[in-house]
């Protein structure tokens, strides 16, 4: 009988070693697990990080381009209307097309398509 006894507490102990064992190897396990998973995240954050400055500086590029467009367009909108106001108001300035003789032309044909039609 002494003989059954002592090898249940020394199994019993063997037994208690391999979970204690397999205990830690797990929780070193979970542990490496966690700080790969904790240093992916911060390498995910980064990059993320990292696209938006991304993005954010290629938004401003654009914009800033789109802006120098708009300026340009206008600027040459503003020259091509004060060079028609230029123009116009040089021919407003030399009287030309203001005198009845200088519309000869079309006051006759107003005048004559009224008879025309008689």
């Amino acid at each position: 009988m002494s003989q059954t006894e002592s090898e249940a507490p020394s199994g019993s102990v063997e037994a208690v070693k391999l979970v204690k064992a397999t205990e830690t190897d797990w929780e070193a396990k979970i542990l490496a697990a966690r700080k790969a998973a904790d240093a992916a995240l911060a390498q995910s954050r980064a990059d993320a990080s990292a696209a938006v400055a991304a993005a954010r500086a290629a938004a401003d590029r654009d914009r800033t381009s789109a802006v120098q467009m708009a300026r340009l367009s206008a600027d040459q909108e503003a020259a091509k209307i004060v060079a028609e106001g230029e123009v116009a108001a040089r021919k407003d300035n030399s009287g030309r097309g203001r005198k009845p003789v200088d519309r000869k032309d079309e006051v006759l044909s107003a005048v004559l398509e009224g008879f025309a039609d008689q």
